[in-house]
């Protein structure tokens, strides 16, 4: 269960059933995972928003109470790696949920793997693969990550000629 943006320096690796999800009260806001390597999720693994159904072991991404929100986490690789063989990103054998963000490498997919978006330099889909775009990710709400905004304290800047 996450409760806050990680950040890890180095790759990620989850096998074996793993259930990563958001803490119920990120609501129907979004999640991020950052890093600087290679992640690597396999074996029915779930990596699921705030909405996630324990009881039923499914990841739902609009909130059955409340349709028209959405949680989502977005997993971001920084790795350049376009190889599709040693990809930035690969997911396979029945992965589902997330959003997957590697825009200097490469994402591949295959074997049953279903994720919400893919976002990548390049991308490979193998073995029923699918990237199944929501409709709830215009609406997404990210509470940190990579998404930034910009404000200027007046008397804190000054042009130089």
């Amino acid at each position: 269960e996450i409760t806050g943006t990680i950040y890890v320096h180095g790759d990620i690796t989850l096998g074996n059933g793993a259930e990563v999800f958001l803490d119920p009260a990120y609501g129907a806001t979004s999640g991020v995972i950052v890093n600087d390597g290679k992640i690597t999720p396999s074996n029915n693994v779930i990596i699921c928003g705030s909405y996630y159904d324990r009881v039923a072991n499914t990841c739902v991404v609009q909130d059955p109470g409340n349709p028209g929100n959405y949680s989502f986490i977005l997993a971001l690789s920084n790795n350049t790696s376009q190889d599709i063989l040693n990809p930035s990103v690969r997911v396979s054998n029945n992965v589902n949920g997330v959003i997957l963000y590697a825009p200097y490498g490469t994402i591949a997919l295959s074997n049953n793997a279903r994720v919400n978006e893919a976002v990548a330099h390049k991308l490979s889909l193998e073995n029923n693969a699918v990237v199944d775009y929501d409709n709830g990710l215009a609406n997404a709400n990210f509470v940190s990550g990579p998404g930034a905004s910009l404000s200027i304290k007046p008397g804190s800047w000054h042009i130089i000629d």
